[in-house]
């Protein structure tokens, strides 16, 4: 899917992408889905937190750790991104999800 970027006339590809987080509190934990859209898989994972969190999140500064803080007490870690293709996005739009 191809969105236009605001007032440039240019475009851009757009894709869907689900992104499974783990809330995490001392011994408590929470899974959460989020559908966002992003240009890749790399900024969905920036994205799907920032939607979760109640403060600007915190991103760790290594690549390898997929920890984020919401600079209080919670830790979101990101199980998975996976992209939606457009035939599964079709149905995820027709249930009102998308």
């Amino acid at each position: 899917m191809k969105e236009v970027l605001e007032g440039l006339g240019v475009y851009r590809e757009i894709r869907r992408f689900l992104v499974h987080l783990q809330l995490q509190l001392g011994e408590y934990e929470k899974p959460s889905i989020h559908i966002v859209k992003a240009e890749d898989c790399k900024k969905a994972g920036k994205i799907a937190p920032e939607g979760e969190c109640h403060n600007e999140p915190e991103f760790s500064e290594f690549p390898e750790n997929d920890a984020v803080w919401d600079g209080i007490e919670f830790i979101y870690r990101i199980s998975s991104i996976v992209e939606i293709k457009s035939d599964q996005l079709f149905v995820l739009e027709q249930l009102g999800i998308a």
